[in-house]
């Protein structure tokens, strides 16, 4: 944008933002085709965190957006507190995640031994 012609960069800006909203309703679509609670019966506890925390991320953005928008001072605004607070508990979920993905395989049982002992054992009782 140019400082020359103010209306012009006034009109860049204003196509840019409903670009910008176009890209984010395409986005959440998907998402808002379902009730939120059919959407998150369908997740692991670990995607419902993530979910969850992207959620709250994203709509108190959305408002700090429209804040700014709106010639209010965001930075003033408790919507700050509120996306550092989920800033921590993203990070929260990320740590979690990370933690039990990489626990290792879960634990197997070896089918054929437990076969083995179970016949060892049945064919103790019967003698």
């Amino acid at each position: 944008m140019s400082m020359s012609n103010p209306a012009i960069d006034l009109n860049d800006a204003v196509v840019q933002v409903t670009r910008t909203i176009d890209e984010l309703n395409a986005l959440l679509k998907p998402l808002l085709a379902n009730p939120l609670a059919e959407t998150l019966s369908r997740l692991t506890p670990d995607q419902k965190a993530q979910l969850e925390v992207l959620l709250a991320y994203s709509l108190n953005t959305i408002y700090w957006a429209y804040l700014k928008l709106s010639g209010v001072q965001p930075s003033a605004h408790p919507v700050m507190k509120e996306l550092q607070r989920i800033k921590l508990y993203v990070q929260k979920v990320k740590e979690a995640t990370t933690a039990s993905s990489t626990e290792g395989p879960a634990l197997r049982v070896d089918q054929s031994a437990a076969k083995r002992i179970v016949k060892h054992a049945l064919s103790e009782r019967t003698k």
